[in-house]
């Protein structure tokens, strides 16, 4: 390295940076210049500096420092110490770029060589660039010039300088049009030097978001190799920003607390004491805001309490990740610290997956029965209880609404084989009115029928429900207000409409006569814990009567009104500890309760069929059947959802089909269709619904895809769910990287579940995860598998289409979550589209016949008496049937093959054509009428 004389500093050329902020060792040798982002400071750079000044002076910090001088002045010894004559010297920079102040600085830097009188000068010019006033030159430099002055000549010559810049809060709290010029300033360094930029997580992703055009070598890191995932990006970023004891983390928490994990923004203004625009500008009005960061989503609730937020997963897992770091005993004093008005639903266990709620400890310490104690349930958990009388109810979260309205069966019952988790409040019925559909879902945990028909019947007769559907108008017009109004005795002995006399026929009354009843359905809950009855399970039968009968009556209110109504029974511990005692209550009140609530024109079905009390029977005024159409409806459907429901199947038709009709019960029967398997069109309703909630559109590839990928609708919404709501432009169209991006967002088991192969699922999800095309090895690594288990599913996703490989490795066929790729319609090639519906022709046959082909050796293949070969060239009728024969992991492929094609429905399961009834089944009618009744 050349030296130069350290005794001139008169003009204050060497004026030094602290060394805290300066490294003192450079490379003597050229390694490339290039960007390297990086969350820690390399071990030695020449420079560091802290990027929170204007870049002009960001520069002279550079400049000014002594071992970059001293790499500068190698720098230009390196050009041009060889030659003899200053002219030449001049003449090799210009040649080589070195062009500022309009070939003057070209004419400066020799002295560098010499180390001649002008030395110093050449030293100062270098940190004047940009400077306001005349430059040791004799005028102003324009600060883009020093790419044509300094930067070039480290450009062209063999050193590679560390300059170290970090980038942090300070950097963002400049002006826009400083950062700019930073960015500028730290794309010309990285083209002659050796940049490092060191910077969080969640600042790396910020320049890429924000300053992707000046720094694309930012942009290609945060893009390429291994990356964990767009939602594991959130979490990061989140974690980086987010104090874990600040108020919007508590937010959060105070949302998980929810079993819908859902609060309106009055519900979060009496929780903070604070402001209502400081709580606002922890969800939406700030950079830093939840919304922002994509842990939470607001949107506008049509029925009541104005706008609300909802925790999305990215919001869940920064939870899960600061238990793990910070432990459980800060978190609960957090929580605690700033809780705002008391309530009684703090958290003191761990979450159990469907919301965090408990009742207060003083509640529990009284509530070891409440009707529905572990002996009277199915296995219910000792630690968790009811509130022994008080049935809080809590809004369902929208995407289970959606997943419960996908699911469900008109006039039926759906059998969801979803696994779910359990409430920490198993009494906690849900509620949720769909105004724009005019529907309304109502739903609790089933640990036995006692306790949850009180759910249910609590849940209809909730004062929300006559605030917003059974409103005064909706009683006083229409056919309910008719009925109300002329003929309320025909309500009481059709319809079985109860608590209603002839003074309580008017809107106002009859509202007070229901809710008196819920309240009174809530005494005789409290009365069963306190022991005071006579007989406990003649008692919890007679509660169990009130309840199927407050039940009944708001249905056929909501069916008077016009209203669709889902009932939800959800059933975590089905696959654990049903056994075929719990198996056949479940069917039985179902069954019971299914009849209730249906009906022949005006007529309730169980007080015509199955009533068994004589009394009763004579009061009830019967119908007039109509031979061509002796078939009545249920109103509404039911969703049984949990692990292993569908094996309630067989069980639940033979009871609804096998209940004792009287004698003289009038002939005519209600068809009951039992499903018990998704399909296409199941979620198709729950992607249109929440599509709706996000105002957005679904095309018909995107919910082909969800369906084919998930296992259930449930899953289907849960994956939608985490998408934002679109305020730019409303009504677009659902991309293909959303659909990625939501799917990544689903536990590994739930994609392809009903392949039962973990390790398949695990690769998909990988997969999905990733931004970037993944080697085997990293995909192995990622998803956890072995190698053998990648080879196996990798051929069999790739025969099918679903994965591509590229030069770079393996990757999903759906467009990367990506600016690059947004937009983009990657998809398997024998999906059918809006644009392109050809793939609707396409046989499920040629499809696998293809897949399975591509799998096949070719010795295989070529011989026709292979189960498989010889499969492919047999009657196209028969080809399915034999390749299920030669392949036995081909079935579920089969289904989803079916999917993709947008073959019509498939994968439905309604017994094998036979459709349970109840009543009697006229001589007359035939098979193919109660399936035509049933559909319609």
């Amino acid at each position: 390295m050349s030296q130069y004389p350290h005794e001139h500093s008169d003009s204050g050329a060497f004026a030094q940076v602290s060394k805290t902020e300066v490294g003192i060792s450079a490379s003597p040798s050229r390694s490339g210049s290039q960007l390297i982002l990086t969350q820690q400071p390399p071990l030695s750079p020449l420079v560091e500096i802290h990027a929170d000044d204007t870049a002009h002076r960001l520069w002279q910090q550079i400049a000014l420092d002594h071992d970059f001088q001293g790499e500068f002045v190698a720098a230009v010894d390196d050009l041009i110490g060889d030659l003899e004559y200053r002219s030449q010297r001049e003449d090799r920079l210009r040649e080589v770029g070195v062009t500022a102040l309009g070939g003057v600085y070209a004419g400066m830097v020799p002295s560098l060589a010499r180390a001649d009188a002008k030395f110093f000068e050449v030293l100062r010019q270098n940190a004047q660039f940009g400077t306001p006033g005349r430059s040791v030159a004799g005028w102003h430099v324009e600060f883009e010039e020093v790419t044509d002055g300094p930067l070039a000549v480290l450009r062209e010559s063999d050193r590679t300088p560390t300059i170290a810049v970090r980038i942090d809060d300070g950097f963002g709290e400049l002006r826009p049009e400083y950062r700019e010029d930073i960015a500028w300033l730290l794309a010309e360094l990285a083209r002659a030097v050796d940049l490092r930029i060191i910077a969080t997580g969640r600042w790396q992703r910020k320049l890429v978001r924000q300053y992707r055009e000046q720094l694309p070598a930012v942009s290609e890191q945060c893009s390429a190799g291994p990356t964990k995932g767009a939602i594991a990006e959130q979490v990061e970023e989140a974690r980086d920003t987010l104090n874990p004891n600040g108020r919007k983390v508590r937010i959060l928490r105070q949302l998980a607390e929810k079993a819908s994990e859902t609060l309106s923004y009055n519900e979060l203004y009496a929780l903070h004491q604070t402001t209502k625009g400081a709580v606002r500008q922890c969800l939406t009005t700030s950079d830093d805001s939840l919304g922002e960061l994509g842990l939470v989503e607001t949107f506008s609730r049509t029925t009541e309490d104005g706008n609300a937020v909802e925790l999305l997963t990215a919001g869940r897992k920064l939870l899960d990740r600061l238990d793990t770091e910070i432990g459980r005993q800060q978190r609960l004093e957090a929580v605690v610290s700033d809780s705002g008005n008391p309530s009684d639903d703090s958290r003191v266990t761990p979450p159990a997956r469907e919301g965090r709620h408990r009742p207060a400890a003083e509640a529990e310490a009284c509530c070891a029965e409440s009707g529905c104690s572990g002996n009277g349930g199915a296995g219910a958990a000792p630690n968790r209880h009811r509130l022994p009388f008080h049935h809080q109810v809590r809004s369902a979260a929208r995407h289970r609404y959606a997943a419960a309205i996908g699911s469900a069966t008109d006039g039926g019952i759906t059998l969801v084989d979803h696994p779910i988790g359990t409430k920490d409040d198993r009494g906690e019925p849900h509620w949720y009115y769909d105004h724009d559909a005019d529907r309304l879902l109502v739903g609790g945990e089933y640990d036995d029928p006692m306790q949850w028909w009180v759910c249910i019947a609590l849940a209809l007769a909730n004062a929300r429900t006559f605030r917003h559907v059974l409103t005064p108008e909706r009683f006083e017009t229409g056919k309910l207000g008719e009925l109300l109004a002329n003929h309320a005795d025909l309500l009481r002995n059709s319809r079985c409409l109860g608590y209603l006399k002839d003074a309580d026929a008017t809107a106002e009354d009859y509202t007070d006569a229901l809710l008196e009843a819920a309240e009174d359905l809530r005494e005789l809950t409290r009365d069963l814990h306190h022991e005071n009855y006579e007989d406990r399970n003649r008692f919890r039968g007679d509660i169990l009567r009130e309840a199927q009968g407050l039940a009944g009556t708001i249905v056929h209110l909501l069916d008077l009104a016009d209203v669709d109504v889902v009932r939800e029974a959800r059933v975590p511990r089905f696959s654990r500890d049903f056994g075929d005692r719990q198996q056949a209550d479940l069917a039985e009140t179902l069954s019971v309760g299914v009849s209730i609530q249906s009906r022949y024109g005006e007529s309730t079905a169980y007080r015509q069929l199955l009533e068994s009390r004589e009394d009763k029977r004579e009061s009830a005024i019967p119908p007039t059947v109509d031979a061509d159409d002796p078939f009545g409806e249920l109103i509404g459907s039911f969703v049984v959802v949990g692990k292993s429901v569908d094996q309630l199947a067989d069980p639940l038709r033979r009871r609804l089909s096998n209940q004792e009709v009287h004698e003289d019960a009038p002939e005519f029967a209600v068809p009951i269709p039992v499903e018990e398997a998704p399909d296409r069109s199941q979620t198709a309703q729950a992607v249109q619904v929440m599509c709706r909630q996000k105002s957005i559109r679904p095309t018909r590839a995107a919910t082909s895809m969800l369906a084919a990928l998930t296992g259930t609708p449930y899953d289907a919404a849960r994956a939608l769910h985490n998408l934002g709501s679109e305020t730019k432009a409303p009504g677009r169209k659902l991309r293909l990287d959303e659909v990625r991006y939501g799917l990544s967002a689903l536990e590994p088991t739930r994609l392809l579940s009903e392949m039962g192969k973990p390790a398949l699922s695990r690769i998909v999800h990988a997969l999905l995860v990733a931004q970037t095309p993944l080697v085997q090895s990293e995909l192995a690594d990622r998803a956890g598998v072995s190698s053998r288990s990648i080879r196996t599913y990798t051929d069999r996703l790739a025969a099918f289409d679903f994965i591509q490989q590229t030069e770079a490795g393996w990757r999903f066929t759906l467009p990367f979550h990506t600016d690059e790729e947004r937009g983009e319609g990657i998809l398997p090639e024998f999906v059918a589209t809006d644009t392109n519906p050809t793939a609707t022709g396409t046989f499920a046959r040629d499809v696998l016949a293809g897949a399975v082909h591509g799998l096949l050796d070719p010795d295989r293949y070529a011989d026709p008496g292979d189960p498989i070969g010889g499969a492919l060239f047999g009657d196209p009728g028969k080809v399915i049937p034999a390749l299920r024969k030669g392949c036995d992991w081909l079935d579920p492929w089969i289904r989803v093959v079916q999917t993709l094609i947008d073959a019509g429905p498939v994968g439905r399961n309604s017994g094998g054509g036979t459709i349970p009834a109840i009543g009697v089944e006229p001589e007359q009618a035939s098979l193919t009428a109660i399936t035509t009744a049933g559909a319609d």
